[in-house]
């Protein structure tokens, strides 16, 4: 008999678990009221637990073929939990039906799954082969945990204590902790607490990124309710708006920026504003924060494409986020155009300029454009990023000495920003690709 059929009563659970989750039976075109879109989300979410369970399967027998036999057993212990989460989370959606279109399935722990005004197209591209999934060297969730922890300054930001405080390490570090651990992990909640109560401390109007401060501390407060971070809450809620700092002089507007930069930051504050969307109780509905909604998407269409790879993901996901046609973006120019020339294999490579597994921030919002496009299983983006992207990303990991558990900077940006930014970048990047929901404790 096989190892893995010690684990044979775990697999029946995730068999019986995919037999249970329905597949879509929404067609592109249908329109869809509050009570269709409820059903809707709901498929769509026991769709995706689906996916995410044959994941865990394969994983389970990847990590048995390499003698990780308790990895395999916990992979498979995971399916059951991922089938539970699916049904409870939605029968709540059909108990309650959702108003509006959800954008941020794959940012942090209130994360929720999108209802489009139509229906996402679906192309079925021709069958290709299917390379198998690679495993990283060492599990690297853990040693990027411990090394953040060690990170953090007296005073809860993260990073090094002879330079200033940077709000969008801090803010990184706390959304990929959120991520990572769960709520028995006594030290890194704390760290989180921690780090949430320093981004709340700062005054929003002299920070270059208060939106992304903001995102940061929102999910921290859905996900552990703490009361004094509802004001902050407010405060930055009030600043956040389409201007940003100038180089020298006033703020000026977002269409005055470089491209990259003004993708970028647009996306930033369209994932604050989602995030906090929920909160009802914290922030009441504000007109002023569906205006800016509102003209910041008004601005999507015109968004021109960046050369930087980041910003060229960010344009991706403003234009996912405004329910826009599948136009193939940054891929006309490699002579292609439409959803078949966007889904062909290796679409990331033509996005902007060529994405490397060195771009850290490219690596992140390239992930959740995959996801949110594609889903992770898919046998063709999916398996091509992970493999070609994500695990040799992983594979960079430091794994003794001080830096033990970071991510050495490697492009531009990481450079300037530090190690301690890069990793939690990099951690944030590989929990996206199949974190579990997780409903807000704080209303």
């Amino acid at each position: 008999m096989r190892p893995i059929a010690r684990f044979g009563w775990l697999t029946c659970i995730a068999l019986l678990g995919l037999a249970l989750c329905p597949a879509p039976t929404a067609r592109a075109g249908d329109a869809v009221d509050s009570s269709e879109a409820a059903d809707l989300l709901a498929t769509r979410i026991l769709g995706a637990a689906e996916l995410r369970m044959k994941a865990k399967v394969e994983e389970a027998r990847l990590l048995e073929a390499a003698g990780r036999r308790d990895e395999a057993l916990a992979a498979l212990r995971e399916v059951a939990t991922i089938h539970e989460q699916a049904l409870a989370r939605a029968d709540a959606v059909r108990a309650a039906p959702a108003q509006r279109v959800r954008f941020v399935e794959a940012w942090g722990p209130s994360r929720a799954t999108p209802i489009p005004s139509r229906p996402l197209p679906r192309v079925a591209p021709p069958p290709v082969p299917s390379e198998p999934r690679r495993l990283a060297k060492v599990e690297p969730v853990r040693g990027a945990v411990r090394y953040l922890l060690r990170a953090q300054r007296p005073d809860g930001h993260f990073g090094s204590l002879a330079g200033p405080v940077d709000s969008e390490t801090t803010a990184f570090a706390v959304l990929a902790l959120l991520d990572a651990v769960e709520d028995d992990a006594t030290e890194a909640i704390g760290a989180i607490r921690r780090g949430a109560s320093a981004l709340a401390a700062l005054d929003p109007e002299v920070q270059t990124e208060p939106a992304l401060a903001g995102w940061a501390l929102a999910a921290a407060y859905a996900r552990l309710g703490d009361a004094a971070w509802k004001e902050p809450l407010r405060r930055i809620a009030a600043r956040v708006d389409l201007t940003v700092p100038g180089m020298v002089g006033p703020r000026v507007h977002l269409s005055q920026i470089d491209s990259a930069e003004r993708a970028l930051r647009a996306l930033w504050i369209l994932v604050f504003l989602e995030e906090i969307d929920p909160l009802e109780e914290t922030l009441p509905e504000d007109a002023r924060l569906a205006e800016v909604r509102s003209s910041l998407l008004d601005l999507v269409p015109g968004l021109d494409l960046p050369k930087d790879s980041a910003g060229a993901y960010a344009r991706d996901l403003l234009r996912l986020a405004a329910d826009l046609p599948d136009d193939a973006p940054g891929v006309r120019g490699a002579g292609g155009g439409g959803v078949d020339a966007f889904r062909s294999p290796g679409w990331w490579m033509r996005a902007g300029a060529s994405p490397s597994p060195h771009d850290t921030l490219a690596i992140l919002l390239g992930t959740v454009l995959l996801r949110e496009r594609f889903g992770t299983d898919d046998p063709r983006e999916g398996t091509v990023w992970w493999n070609g992207v994500l695990v040799r990303a992983a594979d960079r990991q430091v794994v003794d000495g001080a830096e033990a558990g970071s991510w050495e900077p490697s492009d531009a940006r990481s450079k300037q920003k530090g190690a301690v930014w890069t990793t939690a970048v990099t951690l944030l990047a590989w929990r996206a690709w199949d974190v579990p929901w997780r409903a807000p404790v704080a209303k």
